[in-house]
């Protein structure tokens, strides 16, 4: 019974959290500009304090970590990253770099957490990305 309700209480702790993202400036960007990203989280939980991970061969207390990273996997590129720590709810601003290729940029989200498993999500998000403004300073000067 003791196994039972210690599986129980692992179950009921499983972070069961949304996100949804939003571009307040719009997805139109220029190449290379700043891009903020608006990540809200919401968590479902019962009560309204978190208790630690159930990680019982960790050398000691291990609370959850989250992290929010954006980038393009095709590319191989990492746009942004954030370590996030929250409890019911957080809305976070993720500030990254715009692709310098022009055209449409279909870019991933990722929130991870470092100590649970099976909770990562990704999720796409999808930028217009025209020519940078002259003098923008994106240039090489030529002697």
């Amino acid at each position: 019974d003791r196994q039972l309700d210690e599986v129980t209480a692992v179950c009921n702790r499983y972070p069961d959290i949304s996100v949804t993202t939003e571009l307040p400036e719009g997805p139109d960007v220029a190449a290379s500009d700043s891009v903020t990203l608006i990540v809200n989280l919401d968590r479902e939980m019962e009560g309204s304090e978190l208790t630690s991970v159930h990680a019982p061969r960790f050398p000691g207390v291990r609370e959850e970590g989250w992290w929010l990273v954006v980038g393009n996997p095709k590319a191989n590129k990492l746009l942004g990253i954030k370590r996030v720590s929250f409890g019911k709810s957080q809305r976070v601003k993720l500030v990254f770099d715009a692709p310098a290729e022009v055209g449409a940029a279909k870019l991933t989200l990722f929130f991870m957490c470092d100590s649970w498993l099976g909770c990562d999500q990704e999720y796409e998000v999808e930028l217009n990305v025209g020519a940078a403004a002259e003098g923008s300073g994106s240039e090489e000067m030529s002697e």
